[in-house]
């Protein structure tokens, strides 16, 4: 027996719940309609929420295919959705037989030719006005940020609510400062040993390395609160640090961090292995490939005093290669390596690598450039497209052009996804571009900060060590007879 189903989006606003409720429960009272199953949706948006994210829908969709609905009952069509996408929802419902009843509309699909007009063009006027309530909305917010004013939610750590406005709480900014001038000194560690050592707590809970990153960036602490569209307007009674000290902390997150290929490979200070995550060797096959950390058959255990430090390559164990050195004993080769490093830095030509380094940050940056004009030229020409198909759907809508309807939204949905495709792009790109321009101090106070490396190197502790090298090389390449170091400047 085929079901009538009812359709509810649950709202945070418990009245217009119990309203949508009571106006459903009367028109099916009064229509003799009987309800065999409710679906509700919980806070779902109609106008944010892709078709095949919404539960209820997908729902509705197959039990519409399996042929066991006979009736949809809605509050009223933007339950179903806002979107023009959901257009061809509603056909294939209208195509399976089932019959869409909405509560403040009626029958949405009762046999005239001039429903599906109709739905789409109530579609179409929803979405737009949800748009414009939307863009209300955010300009009403942007003008009481721009005037100082507290948006709402939680106020970031080392602020807190006054009148209307956040304003610096003195302890809390207090440990932001220790954090920023710690993060100088030795990194995310040091930061995080300290803090767990004096029992300091964010708000109740512990620090961890996210949130600490998350924290640091946020360009609250130099007077720059952001705002969703991306602007970030300045107000200096915000203030916690410096702008010296703020960009320190940036730039040093950059050279702590390495990008390749679109990944990102963050600093590795998982065990007491001097040369972590620095270490290849090239396999049987050809191919160079990274050496993993292993202590052999004691394990890792902290217990174990006496620890057999070795550097495998998992690959070439597996292949069961012949005549192919599979693992390097980490106390032979850290004193041969570590003589190599300081060879090959102790004879580093400055002139010659900060040349070499202009070179390439003025390549780099020029190629990005381009890809900013690029992007910035197809995002006009996208949005031109898009206006231009939205004026065409209007002109259907009116009966002043014949073009098909689907094919008008099917353009629309693509160009929409492509917009802000292109728009992060965009964004990623400027960023990019900010950090190559920036970057021109980093190989100049690399070179000065070791340019005594040898006599900076011996007196570091092994976490100090180790974040130097991972600091100055990319890699190194070992074999039986030779060692190739590629540096990071």
């Amino acid at each position: 027996m085929k079901k009538n189903v009812c359709l509810m989006r649950v709202s945070t606003d418990m009245q217009e719940t119990l309203a949508q409720r009571t106006a459903i429960e009367k028109y099916v009272q009064d229509n003799q309609i009987v309800i065999h199953e409710y679906i509700e949706e919980d806070g779902v948006s109609g106008f944010k929420t892709k078709l095949e994210d919404r539960v209820g829908l997908m729902k509705i969709k197959e039990m519409a295919l399996n042929n066991e609905i006979e009736k949809l009952i809605i509050f009223n069509s933007d339950r179903i959705g806002r979107r023009m996408e959901l257009v061809g929802f509603i056909t294939l419902l209208d195509e399976c037989g089932v019959k869409i009843l909405s509560v403040t509309e009626g029958c949405l699909n009762d046999g005239n030719d001039t429903d599906s007009l109709i739905s789409s063009i109530k579609m179409w006027m929803a979405e737009y006005e949800s748009k414009k309530i939307s863009e209300r909305v955010k300009a009403g917010k942007k003008a009481v940020a721009l005037k100082g004013e507290f948006l709402g939610g939680v106020p970031n750590y080392g602020y807190r609510l006054g009148e209307k406005r956040l304003i610096i709480d003195e302890e809390e900014s207090e440990i932001m400062k220790l954090a920023f001038d710690l993060y100088i000194k030795g990194g995310s560690k040091l930061v995080l040993d300290t803090f767990h050592d004096k029992g300091i707590l964010k708000r109740g809970k512990p620090w961890t390395r996210t949130k600490l990153i998350k924290t640091l960036k946020n360009t609250i602490y130099r007077g720059q609160k952001p705002l969703e569209d991306g602007e970030i307007p300045y107000d200096e009674s915000l203030r916690i640090v410096s702008d010296e000290v703020f960009y320190r902390v940036q730039e040093l997150m950059e050279l702590r961090t390495t990008r390749k290929k679109g990944h990102t490979t963050k600093f590795l200070n998982r065990s007491d292995a001097l040369l972590e995550g620095l270490l290849f060797h090239i396999c049987g096959d050809e191919h160079i490939r990274k050496l993993h950390v292993d202590y052999g058959n004691y394990g890792v255990y902290k217990n174990v005093k006496e620890k057999k430090l070795l550097y495998r390559c998992s690959h070439c164990k597996n292949y069961k290669y012949e005549g192919v050195k599979k693992s390097y004993g980490g106390k032979k080769y850290h004193k041969l390596i570590e003589e190599h490093i300081k060879d090959v830095l102790n004879n580093l030509s400055i002139e010659k690598l900060e040349k070499e380094f202009n070179e390439t940050k003025s390549e780099n940056i020029d190629q990005i450039k381009i890809l900013i004009a690029n992007t910035t030229m197809n995002l006009k020409k996208k949005k031109k497209a898009l206006e231009n198909a939205t004026s065409t759907l209007e002109k259907v809508f009116m009966g002043e052009s014949s073009m098909d309807m689907e094919t008008i939204n099917t353009m629309i949905v693509k160009l929409k996804g492509e917009i802000v495709e292109l728009e992060e792009l965009l964004l990623t790109s400027k960023s990019e571009l900010a950090s190559q321009e920036r970057s021109n101090i980093n190989v100049g106070k690399l070179v000065e900060k070791y340019k005594d490396f040898e006599y900076i190197y011996e007196i570091a502790d092994l976490h100090d060590k180790k974040m130097m090298l991972q600091e100055l090389i990319d890699k190194i390449i070992i074999s039986e007879t030779d060692v190739e170091i590629i540096l990071n400047i």
